[in-house]
């Protein structure tokens, strides 16, 4: 055998490693509760591709769980889904509202300009939302 430390992989290191990845941990966090280096992990997962793959799968379950309950709260408040449209949709439900003004005249009131979009921003948020209030009450979901 050559020098060096010998490679320290037992089941229990395994199975500390699967533990932290399925709370999808950091390679860094799995190696320091199975108590080995990152280069004793990245040799063992290189020469154990399956390995690799059922980890690769108990790092999704956490991802997949939290999308299970944020689909759970949408149907449990319209708030929730609004919120989850926002993020998943933002094109069509952000919140926010880009609005370009361009103008040749310099006698407009900037003050008065940016009161008028806020007031326009504003109408046009209430305007949606009271759209989408309306259409999941005429679907039976409120």
């Amino acid at each position: 055998m050559s020098g060096g430390r010998k490679t320290k992989m037992t089941e229990l290191n395994v199975k500390k490693l699967k533990e932290v990845f399925a709370l999808d941990g950091s390679v860094e966090e799995a190696c320091m509760y199975a108590e080995i280096s990152r280069t004793t992990y990245y040799n063992w997962i290189n020469a154990n591709p399956e390995e690799k793959e059922k980890i690769n799968t108990l790092r999704q379950r956490p991802v997949l769980a939290a999308r299970q309950r944020a689909v759970q709260g949408v149907k449990e408040s319209y708030s929730n889904a609004m919120d989850y449209l926002t993020r998943k949709k933002a094109k069509e439900f952000n919140r926010t509202q880009h609005v370009d003004i361009t103008t040749n005249d310099e006698s407009i009131n900037k003050k008065e300009d940016s009161q008028a979009v806020d007031d326009f921003h504003r109408k046009l948020v209430e305007n949606r939302n009271k759209r989408n209030l309306d259409k999941a009450k005429q679907e039976g979901e409120l």
